[in-house]
């Protein structure tokens, strides 16, 4: 069991202001990466990247982001959740002025 209280945080690789922390970490279910908790302060961005063997999903559970997976851009406010695939060239911003509140879970393809 893991409470996001009892977490300690720390800052995602893209970018140190975004600070996550971790349910799940690998090993803990069959496919599972991790499964984890983001908080991007306003205006802050992880960065475009990929994953060869990786499936991401995003749930905004708080504020509202731009997606941008293979330059096509996606408005997601909260409550939205997107699947990022293998391979897909993808970036996450902060685009309003509060906290953007994510979940996300990792997957091994």
């Amino acid at each position: 069991m893991a409470n996001l209280a009892d977490l300690q945080d720390a800052g995602v690789s893209h970018n140190q202001n975004i600070r996550k922390k971790v349910l799940l970490s690998p090993n803990t279910i069959d496919h599972l990466v991790y499964l984890s908790h983001a908080v991007f302060p306003p205006g802050e961005t992880a960065e475009t990247h990929h994953h060869q063997d990786m499936t991401e999903i995003f749930y905004i559970s708080s504020g509202s982001a731009q997606v941008t997976v293979d330059g096509k851009n996606f408005e997601c406010p909260t409550g939205s959740c997107i699947a990022i695939e293998p391979h897909e060239q993808h970036r996450l911003s902060n685009t309003s002025n509060d906290d953007l509140v994510i979940l996300y879970l990792g997957l091994h393809a």
